[in-house]
């Protein structure tokens, strides 16, 4: 009878170690909400004011119905010839200028961490239906992929959103 309640006393220890240090999980931040996936290989959490669009395919919320601002976190595995963080901006900015028209190019490449991750990030507008927008990127490598935050806002309301979009990249991470 002694060895059966060893056993179950040892079960119940382990059960609760378990439960208060969740094999993986994490907490999320306050005053934030998931924005990521169980099947994503990252943590995104976006502030609360914030809508998570789950039915585009990727981690990414927008602010709201009537201020489109938005945010998203991508992984894409390398290319060959695309394995430095010098490489993506070059590779980003070549396709960028056929794809959006009034681009302007890459500004203000700053080095930067992201996920605790040495990582580089830059700035650049176009006009799309005669809107301007401005956008900021953040990228990392981990793993064989480049991990890609992105923040796109119209001019007017960039600038509005910056405190939001610092919380949102402090507090993104690997798992």
């Amino acid at each position: 009878m002694n060895k059966t309640v060893k056993i179950i006393f040892a079960a119940l220890v382990c059960a609760m170690l378990l439960s208060v240090f969740g094999c993986g999980e994490t907490d999320v931040p306050d005053g934030m909400i998931t924005a990521s996936t169980d099947a994503d290989s990252f943590n995104f959490y976006v502030p609360k004011a914030w809508v998570v669009n789950s039915s585009s395919g990727t981690a990414s919320a927008y602010y709201s119905s009537t201020d489109q601002s938005n945010v998203s976190f991508v992984a894409m595995v390398m290319d060959s010839d695309c394995t430095t963080l010098e490489e993506y901006e070059a590779k980003a900015e070549e396709s960028l200028k056929g794809a959006l028209p009034g681009f302007t190019g890459l500004s203000e490449k700053k080095d930067t961490v992201l996920c605790g991750k040495t990582a580089r990030s830059f700035e650049y507008s176009a006009t799309v239906d005669g809107t301007e927008y401005r956008f900021r990127q953040y990228v990392t490598i981990n793993s064989h992929s480049f991990y890609v935050l992105t923040y796109t806002a119209t001019s007017e309301l960039f600038e509005s959103h910056l405190e939001d979009l610092d919380m949102i990249a402090e507090n993104v991470s690997f798992k």
